[in-house]
């Protein structure tokens, strides 16, 4: 139930962030309804960039979980070494002081 609840809120996501990358064109073709003039240019530097950053945007929000989780367990490997090193590094530091 948890994984499906997971599931879904990063489905929410990605959908509203295409709403958000695709509203501008949208806005634009609502102007272009009510009589302004509006170059074919503008329509297409929209969709070129808003192409672009979506393209970009999905695949990095649907893997933004694993990568966390890939992040937590090197973090916590190293901390994990860090304080065997140190642990170590002490009890070296009392053999070499006893030569």
């Amino acid at each position: 139930m948890r994984q499906d609840l997971n599931l879904a809120r990063r489905l929410a996501v990605v959908a509203f962030t295409d709403l958000l990358c695709w509203l501008p064109i949208g806005i634009l073709g609502f102007l272009a309804l009510d009589g302004q003039v509006l170059g074919g240019e503008a329509y297409a530097w929209m969709a070129v960039f808003e192409v672009s950053v979506n393209s970009a945007l999905n695949p990095t929000l649907s893997s933004l979980p694993v990568i966390r989780n890939y992040l937590v367990k090197v973090i916590t490997k190293c901390i994990a070494l860090k304080k065997m090193k140190v642990g170590s590094s002490s009890e070296d530091h009392m053999a070499m002081s006893r030569i």
